[in-house]
């Protein structure tokens, strides 16, 4: 056949095509046919490998995973081996989709994107591929690939129909203003049961029996304030059915929230932002378990997702009701405490196994850290079985039970009395106590329904709760009572914990003052120091004391609060805590030691806590006030490893142990020289401490080689400065600041040539500078690096302060303009700063600015550029028989032509919009052919508008005709004319014969012939004015009008003028 074929056609080839071959295969099925077929197939593909005999064929699936033609595997691997698959993929039919059923213009794709704008933040996904929903719009990305995943029942062709139905049923629909209008996954369940060939397949039947089942039971649930959530709980249900058709049934395949959020892009009008939304779908989710008792729709607990249960009941809540009737008081009150540790929430261990007492700590808010104490609920009279004592003790008190509702008074306990809790509460937190001991005792299956009973439970209890509890708790001090609502409380967001915690923080102030009367301020922390940041901040501390010069906040906050710190240095001459350690060791006497145990002591059966003799602070906010005293050189420390730290070795801070807080052996005077300047020397100058390296020759080759840099450095600059420095017109050193500089720079440039000099040890012995010296120096090399980093912060700024003041000639909107110009005179301001966060800051205000800018200026270039077709029907009306009647009639004098030069000024400003401009295009220049000052105030015109006025223009000149063949004058004229021309204006004038493209001509040059003689003379709009400057009555009206009349027709034969008004062009 192929060479028969070759002969005739030697330079073609052959190919055969067949479609729907899997449906063929498996009407022949049989063994002995399938196999033949397939040995058929496999000879194909033998003959395709060396000729020019192609063979293709469609399928749904892969023949080779086909479960019907298994038994014939080894011949479907022979098969395989002869043929090359190619796959249609869901990116396939999203392109066919995207081109060729929802093809856009760049205009449509605009008002899109401007839909979708407002929906951004709600959808992290939509938010990620903008593009792809605005190309896909009004379909959902993920619609394909969800589709594409289903198991059983569909075709890649499939979606494209089913796509073309949802189509029609939105055509006619108005966009949606609260929801982006897509259309989601979820909907092909719909499509699903309407088709009886699907619902012929078993599995898909078994989920539409489980989502009936469902549907009903939301029915039936979804009443009340819940109803609003009902369509969402649907979509959900839908959105599940769908998912669980993409795996085995018995996988239960199902979505968790944000992905519900993002593909069905489910929105509520009380969600304000995206997390939010979540908690409401989260919700609604929630509730359709709830609704079918977990026994059709349930929550993964490994992987958070909703699924269908497929294997699908016992009275649960009636036996909770009967176990809560046989309950003692004792008991519910254990169970009421149970529901205060969960919902307060207290999620950490008690203090001890068996007993309701937790280790706790609130704010002491005048100073700015934390005491710690205990929560108890219930007896008082186990507070003495607590070790150690602590600061504060903490009551919630039974509700049932009116034996166990003692109380002590003492000024270190506050009391929290509920006794006002409704008694819809105490049954609700009965039932929740009884919940709890029936799911101990239940078997695995009743397990997870017992826990839904006892979240709902929980929930009841705890909206009563929220309802009442601020209003009812009596808040008991040393006998005095007052309402809990009565003390300020933490606003919304807080927890109950937080809530109880800030008003027993209120009630215990002056106590803990009163306990600690000496105990450090830590006002200048940014944020209080808490049980859980404590070892950061002292460990921060430590840090700020071995480099005072870095930026720490945290450890200039701890250093403060002891009186070690003034700003920008050590100093511990406000420090109570520091003078009474120097007051004792010299209380020792000269060579002493002052040892551990004569500094602090372990609080007994405490968790490792201790506290100094003299003031009870903490040992470690004492070993910081150590740590300061030997970076000062007065002290050093020696630690029970025997290793000792002094000013010379300070970065051993930064190894210090928890344990060295509390077991170092000793503190003593410091040995050797005082080296306190040439420290400050090194530090400031090379960033570390040298000073205890000076026989290293390194030491000097170091310093001297700094000296020089910034020397250089700061000569150079200076330089650059000399009278002040402008950057495109904006002034970022004024003339005062640069003489100011002058003169730090020049003594620092000085200091650092004379520091040159400085070679070798026995050159430094005679340095000549004290610390009062160089603290006065020093800080111009501060001034030097910032300066320096400014103008460098110039360079990269450059583009984007070009690009803005390039913008602000083409910006129409005064207020945008404006803000614009505020921002790049903050240039100076923020460079002045010095200020990472506010540098950034600045950068992206800038950024934004040009952003909003292209935004701006492709919103007006779209709005006064048309499109492709429009531009299209431009042409047509360029080439229209109306526009060509106008062209020749604008010539005749007796016609005001201005009107219409005015129609050609408009026509002429319609010009297409270039494809390529788009906001990328003008982010990188933002002036693209289009200039909004030239449209500043301009009608946004139209081809169809433009249309209409020319069809106007000419119906009126048309009139104009008629009328002046009607004028006395003209009608004497009228037998001069030939009789073709005598009937051609007759025709017109009747109506018999139109105006048209090629008689018009004609028309107005007959016309024109019998004006001859008469003259035109035109009202000016500006005579008119003139005319008309002040109120006139009527009569007056008409006198002025006919003496402006008179004065125009002076010198002229009356009965040969012709008056028009004329149009300014």
């Amino acid at each position: 056949m192929m060479a028969e074929f070759e002969e005739k056609f030697p330079d073609k080839g052959f190919l055969i095509v067949i479609d729907e071959m899997l449906a063929y295969l498996k009407g022949r099925s049989a063994a002995d046919k399938l196999n033949q077929d397939l040995a058929v197939l496999q000879a194909l593909g033998q003959a395709c490998d060396k000729s020019k005999f192609k063979f293709i064929f469609g399928v749904q699936e892969m023949i080779y995973h086909s479960p019907e033609f298994q038994f014939a595997a080894d011949m479907l691997q022979k098969v395989n081996d002869r043929y090359k698959d190619i796959m249609i993929t869901k990116e396939d039919v999203a392109y066919i989709v995207k081109n060729r059923l929802l093809r856009k213009d760049e205009h449509q794709k605009q008002k899109i994107k401007s839909h979708l704008d407002p929906f951004l933040s709600l959808f992290t996904d939509m938010h990620g591929r903008t593009q792809d929903y605005v190309e896909l719009y009004p379909v959902h990305p993920t619609y394909f690939e969800n589709f594409e995943k289903i198991r059983i029942g569909k075709s890649q062709r499939e979606i494209l129909k089913t796509l073309s139905n949802q189509f029609a049923e939105i055509l006619e629909q108005e966009v949606p203003k609260d929801n982006p209008g897509l259309l989601t996954y979820d909907r092909y369940w719909e499509d699903i049961q309407r088709s009886q060939d699907l619902m012929a397949i078993p599995d898909i039947r078994r989920v539409k029996e489980i989502t009936d089942t469902i549907q009903d039971k939301i029915d039936s649930y979804f009443t009340g304030v819940r109803a609003s959530k009902k369509p969402v709980a649907k979509r959900i249900v839908n959105a599940c059915a769908i998912r669980i058709l993409q795996h085995e049934l018995q996988k239960q395949n199902g979505t968790n929230t944000e992905h519900l959020v993002d593909d069905l892009c489910l929105t509520d009008k009380l969600a304000t932002d995206r997390d939010f939304l979540i908690d409401i779908i989260d919700s609604a989710a929630q509730q359709i378990i709830t609704a079918t008792s977990g026994q059709y729709f349930d929550k993964n607990a490994e992987n958070a997702e909703y699924h269908l249960r497929i294997e699908g009941g016992i009275n649960f809540d009636q036996k909770i009701k009967d176990y809560a009737a046989t309950m003692a008081d004792s008991q519910k009150d254990e169970y009421f405490f149970k529901f205060l540790e969960v919902n307060l929430p207290l999620d950490h261990d008690t203090y001890r196994t068996g007993f309701r007492i937790w280790v706790h700590s609130i704010d002491w808010k005048s100073h700015k850290t934390y005491r710690d104490g205990y929560i108890f609920f219930g007896n008082p009279n186990e507070k003495s079985t607590t070790h150690p004592r602590q600061h504060f003790y903490m009551y919630f008190m039974p509700i049932f039970d009116d034996s166990k509702k003692s109380r002590n008074h003492e000024e270190d306990e506050i009391y929290f009395v509920f006794d006002g809790l409704s008694k819809e509460f105490k049954e609700a937190v009965t039932l929740y106590g009884a919940a709890l001991a029936l799911e101990v005792r239940a078997d695995s299956s009743q397990k997870p329904i017992y826990r839904q009973k006892i979240d709902e439970l929980n929930k009841k209890a705890r909206t009563l709760f929220d309802q009442e509890y601020v209003q009812i708790t009596q808040v008991d001090y040393q006998g005095k009572e007052l309402p809990l609502s009565g003390y300020p409380l933490p606003g919304a967001g807080s927890t109950k914990e937080q809530i109880f915690s800030t008003v027993a923080s209120i009630v215990f102030e002056n106590w803990f003052s009163d306990e600690r009367p000496n105990y450090p301020k830590f006002t200048q922390l940014n944020s209080p120091i808490a049980k859980d940041n404590f070892d950061r901040l002292v460990k921060q501390a430590l840090i700020k004391v071995a480099n005072p010069e870095q930026a720490n906040r945290d450890g200039e906050g701890i250093l403060t609060g002891l009186g070690c710190w003034v700003p920008g240095m050590l100093d511990y001459s406000h420090s109570p805590y520091a003078k009474s350690l120097l007051k004792m060791l010299s209380d020792k006497g000269e060579g002493k030691v002052l040892n551990r145990d004569e500094i602090i002591e372990y609080v007994d059966k405490s968790d490792n806590l201790w506290l100094t003799k003299d003031f009870q602070i903490e040992a470690e906010l004492e070993f910081v006030v150590m740590a300061t005293l030997a970076a000062l050189g007065e002290i050093e420390i020696t630690l029970n490893s025997g290793k000792s730290i002094n000013s010379t070795n300070l970065n051993e801070l930064k190894d210090i142990q928890k344990q060295d807080f509390h077991s170092f052996t000793h503190i003593k005077p410091p040995k050797g020289l005082n080296l306190a300047a040439l420290k400050t020397m090194f530090i400031g100058m090379l960033g570390r401490d040298l000073s205890n390296q000076l026989k290293d020759p390194s030491t000097y080759t170091h310093l001297v080689s700094a000296a020089n840099d910034w020397a250089k450095r700061t000569v150079t600059l200076l330089s650059k400065i000399q009278g002040g420095y402008i950057f495109k017109g904006i002034e970022i050193v004024s003339t005062e600041q640069a003489s100011k500089f002058r003169q730090h720079f020049t003594a620092f440039s000085g200091f650092c040539d004379k520091l040159a000099n400085y070679t070798s040890e026995a050159k430094i012995k005679n340095f000549a500078f004290s610390v009062d010296d160089l603290n006065r120096i020093l800080p111009a090399k501060a001034e030097v690096e910032q300066l320096e980093k400014q103008l460098a912060e110039l360079h990269l700024l450059n583009e984007d302060i070009s690009y803005l003041q390039q913008c602000k000639q083409y910006i129409t909107d005064n207020a945008f303009k404006e803000e614009v110009s505020d921002a790049i005179n903050q240039l100076a301001q923020v460079l002045g700063k010095n200020d990472e966060a506010e540098l950034e800051k600045y950068k992206k205000q800038l950024h934004q600015l040009k952003d909003r800018y292209a935004d701006w200026y492709l919103d007006l270039y779209l709005k006064h550029r048309i499109s492709e077709k429009d531009h299209t029907q431009k042409i047509a009306l360029l080439d229209s028989d109306a526009k060509a009647i106008c062209d020749i009639l604008k010539d005749a004098d007796f016609l005001s032509s201005g009107q219409y030069m005015q129609w050609l000024n408009k026509f002429n400003k319609l010009q297409p919009a270039d494809s390529k401009v788009n906001k990328n295009l003008i982010l990188t220049a933002p002036y693209q052919d289009f200039n909004p000052a030239d449209f500043e105030g301009a009608e946004v015109l139209s081809v169809k508008q433009l249309k209409s006025d020319l069809e106007e223009l000419l119906e009126q000149w048309t009139d104009t005709l008629k009328d002046t063949l009607d004028d006395p004058m003209v009608k004497k004229k009228m037998n001069l004319l030939d009789d073709a021309t005598q009937k051609l204006l007759s025709d017109f004038k009747s109506g018999t014969n139109e105006l048209a493209k090629d008689n018009a001509l004609r028309i107005r040059n007959a016309i024109m012939d019998l004006h001859k003689g008469l003259e035109k003379v035109e009202l000016s709009i500006e005579n008119m004015k003139s005319t008309f400057n002040k109120p006139l009555t009527p009569d007056e009206a008409i006198e002025a009008f006919k003496a402006y009349i008179d004065q125009i027709a002076k010198g002229k034969e009356r009965d040969k003028i012709r008056i028009i008004l004329k149009y300014y062009e």
